[in-house]
């Protein structure tokens, strides 16, 4: 197995998160598809730090915003969008993690589901005639 590097550009939190997972996990070092997914993980851990950092008035971002205005529709809108952005970057932050399986404390890993999608209808395939069918059926024959 060739020595997998810590991905580039990666913040404190993202490089902890790194460090901590490949450690106690050298098996994933081995498998592609989850060292892509642990990689976009770290890097959205930085993203929540920065956005944090938003929120909570200490980033550069702020700045503009400290002199004295007459309309603070702007800052509403600033603190409206990064409030959205880490909402939605912490759910996805939490299905990649959970994609990686990572075993809990005793040592169990969590089941694989199927994916969402379409589902067939009730009866189908056991000779039943859907409400759906029904109606098609009374359409057509109008």
């Amino acid at each position: 197995m060739a020595e997998v590097r810590e991905p580039d550009r990666l913040g404190v939190r993202g490089s902890r998160l790194w460090c901590e997972v490949t450690a106690s996990y050298p098996a994933i070092m081995g498998r592609q598809a989850e060292l892509e997914i642990l990689t976009e993980s770290c890097r959205i851990v930085d993203r929540l730090e920065k956005l944090d950092e938003i929120l909570s008035g200490e980033a550069e971002e702020w700045a503009r915003f400290r002199l004295p205005r007459s309309d603070d529709q702007p800052l509403v809108l600033m603190i409206d969008g990064a409030l959205a952005e880490s909402r939605q970057q912490q759910n996805v932050l939490k299905q990649l993690l959970a994609s990686l399986r990572i075993p809990d404390e005793a040592g169990k890993r969590a089941g694989i589901r199927p994916a969402r999608g379409s589902y067939q209808p009730k009866g189908a395939g056991t000779g039943s005639v859907s409400s759906l069918d029904r109606a098609r059926g009374r359409a057509g024959s109008a």
